[in-house]
This record gives structure tokens, C-alpha cells and sequence, in this order.
């Protein structure tokens, strides 16, 4: 029998979203990351997990900054397991081969895998490794089974779209089909797509070590990792109490602001509040110590800029344009900035 520490993505950067801060050595965002990896270490090592999987976008862009790759040396790496494996994300490459990418800073901690092969663990199960894939180069999932000649139980660790995943509103039309994969396997690890949850019979996706924007949802979903038993298949999850945790919060009479007070730890707050609630609201953010960082969109009447995490809007003229302006201006129009966007207007 053997346990594998799992853990999602984790998109290492100095900033994420409205999350700008400066910690005592490096930005807020890196300082809570570096605790978060050093925890699932932790806990791996508690747990005697013979190797750990990372599942893809451990960093956020193929070209690293040197803040980051200086934060990446204070991460504790508690556990000395048998092997780790750093699957590479679509993040961290910029070429559809992967043969570029940042992962290999990590190759003295672990094994990249930047290639889809199939690997035996022990007597009871192998795993089939799918680095990122893009569309054009994916074939169906039971050409990368050709090679496998066991009667093993398989394990798929994977950073990949999903055929028919639905996303907020949308369905994906991209990606490696829900069935063929429930239809091919024991069971599924998959990164990439950052809402954790169960997806068909047989796929955990894992979500996110930590938040890192507003379409994330703390209401809804959790940031943990996942400890597998290989021979029973027994999966078992830890919740990060060193996560960023992304809330959408509409205060629309005065009994919503008591969503504020049920907020997990390291907060990060996009709040929509009726003019109405103003002084109110500055009462309760007062009281509320686990938000990390807040901004407001007031509505309704026209209101003063009072502070930096605030946005007048004059609603004689249309709010919602003046709101997505100021943030592509100040922001910048990269994807996660225009998907945000989409989410919190709406």
C-alpha cells in the first residue's frame, strides 16, 4: 500500500487580482503561497505519503520574475518522498510541445512531467500522466493506453479541458470526453480548471491551492489538497488554512452585511452596496479582521472616491462601462482580468 499527496494548481506570482499588497519580505499574494506549499508538505509528511503529484501551473507564466523564483526558496519542503512529479500547465508554457516551460526550475525537487507516459507506482496501480494538451495535438484518451499492458488499477493525473464541463454559464466544447475517461480508468486527478468538485463518476478536480480571482467563489468552493491510498483508493482532503479565499458579496438591505462576518480566513472581497448602506457598511468592514483586501462599487445615487478600495460611479450614466473601464485601465485587459470581469458584471 501507498499514499500519494496530490495538490492543484498553485500559480506562483507576485499579484493576483486586487490582491496588490506588500508582506514583510515579498508581495502578500507570494508570502501566503509559500505557506501554503509548506503545509501540504506538512501534512504529506504526517501522513507518509510515498510521493507527491502536483498537477500543472505550479507557476503562473513561462517567464518567472526573480521575486518569485526567490520567494520559491523559503518554501519548506517538509517530506522526502520516494518521488515527486511537477506535471506542467499550460501557464507555464508558451509552445504546444511543452519543451519550453518554468517547471524545470523544480527539476532538482522532482520530476517534470512534460510528456504523457504511463507510470507504475506499485503492485496495486500505475498512472497515466497528461501534461497539458492543446486541442489541435489531443488524440482520444485510449491512444495513450496503448502502451499498457496490466491489469493494475489506473490512476489519470492530468492538467487538461474537459469535454461537456460546465463552467458558470458556459459548457466547454474542448477537451478529453467526461465518459471516455470515467469509461477508461479507476479514478482521475485533474488540474486546470480551478473550481473544485466531482465531475462524472470517476474525476476529482481538485481546484486551486490557494484563490487567485473573483471567478473563484469561497461560498462555494474550498481550496484543499488530497491524499490517495493506492490500494483502496480511499481519497482523503485537507482544507488550506493558509488560502486566499475570493467572495462576491451584493449588499442589498441591511441583513446582507452579516455575510461579511462569515467569511473564511485571508479574505479577498469584491463588494456591490446600495448607497444606502454606505455608513454601514464602513461599520462592519471596521469589525471584520479576516479581509486581507476590499473594494466597493457603490450604486444607485452618486457618491465621493473616499478611499483607495472604493469606485465613484454616477449612475446617471452607465455604471457597469464605467467600472469595466477604470479596472482595463488600471488593470490591464489579460484574460484573467476580462474573465473577472465577466463575473462580477454580471
Amino acid at each position: 500500500m501507498a499514499k500519494i499527496g496530490i495538490v492543484g494548481d498553485i500559480h506562483l506570482s507576485r499579484y493576483s487580482s486586487i490582491l496588490r499588497s506588500r508582506g514583510s519580505l515579498f508581495s502578500t499574494r507570494l508570502e501566503g503561497l509559500i505557506r501554503s506549499i509548506s503545509w501540504a508538505e506538512k501534512i504529506f509528511k504526517e501522513n507518509g505519503c510515498e510521493e507527491e503529484i502536483f498537477l500543472g501551473d505550479t507557476f503562473d507564466t513561462p517567464d518567472v520574475d526573480s521575486e518569485t523564483i526567490t520567494a520559491l526558496s523559503e518554501v519548506v519542503w517538509h517530506n522526502k518522498p520516494r518521488l515527486r512529479h511537477f506535471i506542467v500547465g499550460n501557464h507555464e508554457s508558451g509552445v504546444a510541445s511543452l519543451k519550453y516551460n518554468s517547471t524545470q526550475m523544480l527539476y532538482k525537487l522532482g520530476v517534470i512531467e512534460d510528456k504523457p507516459y504511463i507510470y507504475p507506482v506499485d503492485e496495486h496501480c500505475e498512472i497515466l500522466f497528461l501534461p497539458y494538451i492543446t486541442e489541435d495535438n489531443r488524440k482520444p484518451l485510449v491512444e495513450y493506453l496503448e502502451n499498457r499492458h496490466s491489469d493494475k488499477k489506473l490512476i489519470i493525473c492530468s492538467h487538461n479541458d474537459l469535454k461537456n464541463f460546465q463552467m458558470g454559464k458556459f459548457t466547454s466544447t474542448t477537451g478529453f470526453d467526461i465518459d471516455e475517461i470515467d469509461n477508461n480508468c479507476d479514478i482521475c486527478f485533474n488540474g486546470h480548471l480551478h473550481n473544485e468538485g466531482r465531475v462524472g463518476d470517476k474525476i476529482i478536480n481538485l481546484g486551486v491551492l490557494s484563490g487567485m480571482n473573483f471567478s473563484e467563489d469561497a461560498f462555494k468552493y474550498v481550496h484543499h489538497i488530497a491524499i490517495l491510498d493506492t490500494e483502496t483508493l480511499e481519497v482523503k482532503y485537507f482544507i488550506n488554512p493558509y488560502a486566499f479565499n475570493f467572495y462576491k458579496v451584493d449588499i442589498d438591505d441591511e441583513s446582507d452585511l452579516s455575510k461579511l462576518k462569515n467569511l473564511k480566513d485571508n479574505a479577498v472581497v469584491s463588494i456591490k452596496c446600495s448607497n444606502t448602506y454606505k455608513d454601514a457598511l464602513k461599520k462592519t468592514l471596521e469589525q471584520v479582521k479576516n479581509i486581507i483586501t476590499y473594494k466597493i462599487i457603490y450604486t444607485r445615487d452618486s457618491v465621493s472616491l473616499e478611499s483607495q478600495n472604493e469606485i465613484s460611479l454616477n449612475l446617471g450614466e452607465d455604471h457597469l462601462e464605467q467600472f469595466k473601464k477604470y479596472i482595463l485601465e488600471t488593470l490591464g485587459n489579460d484574460n484573467i482580468v476580462v474573465e473577472e470581469l465577466g463575473e462580477v458584471c454580471k
